[in-house]
């Protein structure tokens, strides 16, 4: 009898002792608008995160992950939104893949830690719960996103490097009546200009470009800008020597190439968007006097426009050519920068035609494109739901115990 009432006795003594631990574990140390954070709650979420391995001060990341979470379930509820079971274990699942395991698997890893399975569905219930509140309100207004930010976008990836060569030129005619005789002497220019000075003599002797006031010179050209034919001569062409003979639909062309470096530069293949006018000579002028006069009227492809309205229907047209696409502009579009012109001779005729580079663009793939327009759209919901949240942490009363 004795002993038995020792054994009460000492029961009632030890219930006495663990009975306040279990009530203040299981006891509220945080209320988020009148929800309660247990400190359960919080070991539990401190436990999780040493599982996952997220670094930092855990105590401090638990209590900012389940105030938010708290906010999250409250806000869906105002919405109307319910997270089923099916959802649950979907968020589990995708939640598990990022460690490459199975849901059950992953449950069973957490568990090591002291993770139990009923805390990390509450987590994965305020994730999926969330995500609800998050796709409803935000989703039309990122859909509404469209090629404007796509550029945008693309103006802050990563730039990479290309090939520019620092280059001059000697043009001759391929018109009929003198075309043998302008290859023969590109090719003679090829195999006895042997320095630049000799080639700039050259180029202000005998070139029909307009380069030939500067020695043939046309600065840093990018290569893969020039048609291939002509950037396949460029390449192969030691520094410090002329290229061979290279022809287009209206010139023989030979090149000096005077050096070559890596640039950083734009983002993929280009569009580029230009605008041609042909100009006729006037009562008491040339055409070249005539497309001066208006180069010096204009700074855009828009005035260009405007200026046409003076010539006759179908002087004007705008056009846009993709990189390594074929044009007789080409070579010439190469030199230019945006809103630059360049007088283009026109074989056989007294006219020339005024060519203005509009825009060079970013050309890229449709798949490209929705990749980075989604990239932009995911990057919009983060930061519309960053203000919610923020918002609602404003407007919360939240009090610990």
């Amino acid at each position: 009898m004795i002993r038995v009432l020792v054994l009460v006795t000492a029961l009632a003594c030890l219930s006495i002792l663990v009975a306040p631990a279990e009530s203040s574990m299981f006891s509220t140390a945080i209320k988020v608008n009148g929800i309660g954070i247990s400190h359960y709650d919080l070991d539990q979420r401190q436990k999780l995160l040493r599982a996952i391995n997220r670094p930092g001060d855990l105590a401090a990341l638990a209590e900012e992950a389940l105030i938010n979470e708290r906010l999250y379930l409250e806000e869906a509820n105002r919405l109307g939104f319910a997270v089923t079971d099916e959802e649950i274990a979907g968020g589990i699942e995708e939640f598990a893949a990022r460690g490459s395991l199975g849901p059950e698997q992953f449950l069973r890893e957490i568990a090591k830690f002291g993770v139990t399975r009923d805390s990390f569905v509450s987590f994965v219930r305020a994730g999926v719960a969330w995500r609800k509140v998050v796709s409803a309100r935000f989703n039309p207004v990122v859909a509404e996103l469209g090629i404007l930010e796509v550029e945008q976008a693309l103006a802050f990836q990563p730039a990479p490097t290309f090939v520019s060569a620092r280059i001059s030129e000697v043009a001759l005619s391929l018109q009929p009546n003198v075309a043998a005789r302008s290859r023969d002497l590109a090719d003679r220019i090829s195999r006895t200009v042997t320095n630049a000075g000799e080639f700039a003599e050259t180029a202000r002797s005998l070139s029909i470009a307009e380069s030939r006031n500067d020695g043939g010179s046309l600065g840093w050209v990018q290569l893969d800008r020039m048609p291939p034919n002509v950037r396949a001569a460029i390449q192969a062409t030691p520094v410090g020597r002329v290229t061979p003979a290279v022809e287009t639909d209206a010139a023989v062309f030979v090149f000096f190439k005077h050096e070559l470096r890596e640039e950083s530069g734009r983002l993929g293949p280009e569009t580029t968007d230009y605008a041609v006018l042909r100009v006729a000579p006037g009562v008491d002028q040339t055409a070249r006097e005539r497309a001066n006069e208006i180069i010096a009227r204009i700074d855009s492809c828009a005035d260009l426009r405007a200026v046409s309205r003076e010539f006759p229907r179908g002087f004007f047209r705008a056009n846009s050519i993709g990189s390594g696409d074929e044009s007789r502009y080409t070579l010439h579009l190469a030199r230019l920068d945006a809103d630059e012109t360049a007088i283009v001779p026109i074989g056989g005729s007294n006219a020339i035609e005024l060519l203005m580079l509009c825009s060079r663009r970013a050309s890229l793939p449709v798949e490209q494109r929705e990749t980075i327009l989604g990239q932009k759209r995911n990057e919009k919901i983060e930061d519309y739901a960053s203000n919610l949240l923020a918002n609602l942490r404003a407007s919360a009363i939240i009090s610990r115990e």
